[in-house]
């Protein structure tokens, strides 16, 4: 091994580890890792030729009183291991696996024979758990203090925290849930169900037996403190039921149902009960890019009755209702519009329910608090936390055009990249990346490992897109603090570099894209309030066409030739695709039966189909071809989320955007 015992590092092949700073290069270049696969790498490194098992890895990655989806995590960690090595697991240079049992370094290590005396470890001071006020989790309502999983899953156990046992839950086979609440009894949850493509609300017993339906349509539950009465939304638009658009509260029976708030133009986030019962809060969201309204709505349920208890504008859905009358809130502390980090606080609220004293800031941390649940007496709390990584990878399309190979992860670092266009010559893809710490554009060779910025602004850059006659590439700036009303600018630089020039303005431009020649069609589209106007323009004055069209929350993908857009609605059991004339008032659906989940969509390179992102609730998630009739093939499939894909200009290549999600429970002990 070629090592420097003063800094710890570590040479194998074109690679070198620096365990102290917790740096991967590559030739020099540094490579963007996050912790969890620096912790991997270092681990085997320190044993090269010997088996690091699942379980030793378990016990470096994440202490005992951790509660994570291990299995999921650890293969994410290694896959991203991988793809910063430029390996994969069926033809290894670095990590071979060895099946049901663990990891193997195999790979030269530079300049001696083994790794004796290397120092394996990450300095603790770069481990974001360090943020959290304690490691330990508790969720329960009663006495053994025990935990069930916050996250999708067919989860079969409960976690005693202050022993560590596990204890199986009886449950039907397919049984796929996400546990919202615990009911004051102490023996019975509250789970949303997702079962073909339609949500539901259940009540399961902890000691076995079969779960109870309460409510259809229905997901994002809580109880309330007297166990008497269940607050949840409906018309979900997430694939998790986390937000909704309607609040509604039924007896814990299920009988009863009383709908309470309702707004078409706006998203509403789990609804949390006062300690009397007497109210319910929640987050509602009107969502515009770069530029949402967001407020706590508090609501007195048996009369309708809302008022606006506070707002920001950072808010994530999260809330919950402790005991003692002060409410948790987080706050999206991520620094740029593409990365999530939140903050925890608190506020107390008086009987009545308005504000006594000043917010108090109780934690931070890595990742997007979505979630909140508590014990009863207020003492615990625990988040839920996610965190996204979204990757370029590129596939080739084989002459049949329903197979994809040769996939492979083209961005190597942890940063967000954004693909949304390929140079006219299709040799390179152009995205936006926060990888510097703002919103810029960037370019990147299929053959390179590192990416061209093309443009950096004070600004927040996206979107860039080719013009028609693929002389310029156009992209959006908007301003850092951007409002409901602020506006967004389109500009256009030549593509081989120039001075940019603005092409129009307009408020909260959230999506362009243009047809290629012999069309000149560009469209934009706009968030204004509860609107969604969508405008074709010309790309030199900067003219719009009249009148805009309309849309709901959703995506949409231009046409090559510029005479239709695919739109995708956003809702959790979308399989629709509306094909809408670009010219005129004439549309037609598609239904793509079998696969509900649709999500993302654009066009194939000859415009004779449609590539579509879609996804489950088990985690699954898949890259569809859906021909213009209606039928689907799948083109790849990744447990790792698919967003979308774009096609070159000769229909050979595809850019994809995927994301690795993780998501972990958090508690806070004794939160004051």
């Amino acid at each position: 091994m070629s090592g420097d015992s003063s800094s710890s590092i570590v040479r194998f092949g074109t690679f070198e580890l620096n365990l102290r700073a917790g740096e991967l290069r590559r030739r020099g270049q540094k490579i963007k890792l996050q912790e969890q696969p620096l912790q991997v790498l270092a681990a085997l490194l320190e044993r090269p030729g010997e088996i690091v098992t699942r379980e030793e890895l378990r016990s470096k990655l994440w202490p005992a009183d951790t509660f994570v989806d291990f299995d999921h995590s650890l293969n994410a960690a290694i896959k991203r291991l991988r793809d910063a090595l430029g390996e994969s697991a069926d033809a290894p240079v670095f990590i071979e696996t060895l099946a049901r049992r663990g990891y193997r370094f195999i790979g030269p290590i530079n300049g001696a024979p083994s790794a004796a005396g290397v120092n394996a470890s990450i300095p603790a001071a770069r481990v974001s758990q360090s943020f959290w006020l304690t490691r330990r989790l508790a969720v329960a309502c009663f006495a053994m203090l025990v935990i069930a999983g916050l996250i999708w899953a067919m989860w079969r156990y409960l976690k005693m925290i202050r022993t560590g046992e596990t204890h199986p839950v009886g449950l039907p086979a397919n049984f796929s849930a996400h546990v919202d609440d615990w009911f004051p009894d102490g023996s019975h949850l509250l789970v949303s169900r997702k079962d073909s493509g339609k949500l539901s609300l259940w009540s399961v017993s902890v000691f076995g037996g079969s779960p109870r339906p309460l409510a259809d349509d229905a997901s994002g539950g809580a109880v309330s403190p007297d166990g008497g009465h269940v607050a949840f939304h409906r018309a979900a638009l997430t694939y998790d039921g986390l937000l909704g658009r309607e609040i509604w509260v039924i007896r814990s029976d299920g009988t009863s149902p009383i709908k309470v708030a309702a707004d078409q133009g706006s998203v509403v986030g789990m609804p949390t009960w006062s300690p009397d019962g007497k109210r319910i809060a929640y987050v509602r969201s009107e969502l515009a890019f770069n530029a949402p309204t967001r407020l706590v709505e508090m609501n007195e349920w048996q009369t309708s009755k809302t008022h606006t208890l506070f707002s920001d504008n950072y808010l994530t859905p999260a809330l919950h209702w402790l005991s003692d009358g002060r409410l948790i809130y987080a706050i999206d502390t991520g620094q740029t519009a593409r990365r999530a980090d939140s903050s925890v606080w608190s506020v107390t609220l008086s009987p009545d329910g308005k504000i006594s004293g000043s917010p108090k800031h109780l934690t931070q941390g890595m990742g997007k608090i979505n979630q909140f649940t508590g014990s009863a007496d207020g003492k615990m709390l625990a988040a839920l936390r996610e965190h996204w990584s979204p990757s370029i990878y590129i596939g080739t399309l084989m002459a049949d055009g329903a197979t994809l190979s040769a996939h492979r992860r083209l961005t190597l670092d942890e940063s967000a990249s954004i693909p949304t266009a390929w140079t006219p010559d299709g040799t390179a893809i152009l995205f936006e990346s926060d990888r510097n710490g703002r919103s810029e554009i960037f370019k990147l060779a299929t053959d390179q490992a590192l990416a061209e910025r093309l443009l950096t602004s004070s600004e927040q850059l996206s979107q860039p897109r080719v013009t028609p006659d693929g002389s310029e590439i156009l992209y959006v700036s908007t301003p850092q603090a951007a409002g409901a009303e602020t506006a967004s600018s389109i500009f256009a630089i030549p593509i081989l570099g120039g001075t940019p020039r603005l092409v129009l303005k307009d408020v909260n431009i959230f999506a362009v894209e243009c047809a290629r020649s012999p069309s000149t069609v560009c469209m934009y589209s706009n968030s204004k309030g509860n609107i969604r106007e969508t405008f074709r323009f010309d790309v030199r004055s900067g003219r719009t066409t009249s009148p805009a069209q309309i849309d709901p929350e959703g995506f949409w993908g231009l046409s090559p030739d510029g005479s239709q857009r695919a739109f995708v609605a956003v809702r959790a059991d979308q399989e629709t695709i509306r094909l809408r004339s670009t010219s005129s008032d004439t549309s037609r659906d598609l239904v793509v039966k079998g696969w509900k989940g649709l999500m993302h969509v654009d066009w194939s390179a000859d415009g004779k189909s449609l590539l579509v992102g879609w996804h489950n609730q088990e985690r699954e998630s898949a890259l569809l071809k859906v021909t213009l009739d209606g039928k689907a093939s799948v083109l790849h499939r990744s447990s790792d989320f698919i967003g979308y894909a774009i096609p070159s200009p000769d229909g050979h290549s595809l850019a994809i955007l995927e994301v690795s999600p993780t998501k972990n429970v958090w508690q806070i002990e004794g939160p004051t």
